[in-house]
């Protein structure tokens, strides 16, 4: 199904954005959306990251709440807990990735030639060196 620039059923469909159906042809309608270059897809996403900025003007903002209320709920449980353990490490400040093999856990941080360790990194891997057991724990 050809799509020309003037006509009425293009500007319809483009008008309604991502959520247009067109039970016709669907496979079609599908395969337009999605194709770069195209200048209608381009009118289209303009528009989408137009509403988006009137929508919410900080994106940053928006972004960085995402995962607040769970950050939240997390430091919380941590403040009620913190008397138990000797020392408790936020993950990112430890590693960049945990990896298992065999029986080992491994926890990796990846840096580039001659960078040092942060502190808390140091800290972590010289307590590491002790451990005698390690067990996952689901909290409350």
């Amino acid at each position: 199904m050809p799509f020309k620039t003037n006509d009425p059923k293009t500007k319809e469909i483009a008008s309604k954005g991502a959520k247009a159906k067109n039970i016709k042809y669907p496979e079609h309608y599908r395969k337009w959306i999605f194709r770069k270059g195209d200048s209608r897809t381009l009118a289209m996403s303009k528009k989408a990251v137009l509403a988006r900025h009137e929508k919410h003007p900080d994106l940053k903002k928006l972004y960085g709440g995402l995962g607040k209320r769970s950050r939240e709920f997390e430091n919380q449980v941590v403040d009620k807990i913190k008397n138990e353990y000797d020392k408790i490490f936020y993950v990112a400040s430890v590693c960049d990735r945990i990896a298992l093999r065999g029986n080992e856990l491994i926890f990796i941080e990846i840096k580039k030639q001659g960078e040092e360790l942060r502190p808390k990194q140091k800290e972590f891997a010289e307590a590491i060196r002790s451990v005698k057991s390690i067990r996952f724990e689901i909290r409350p």
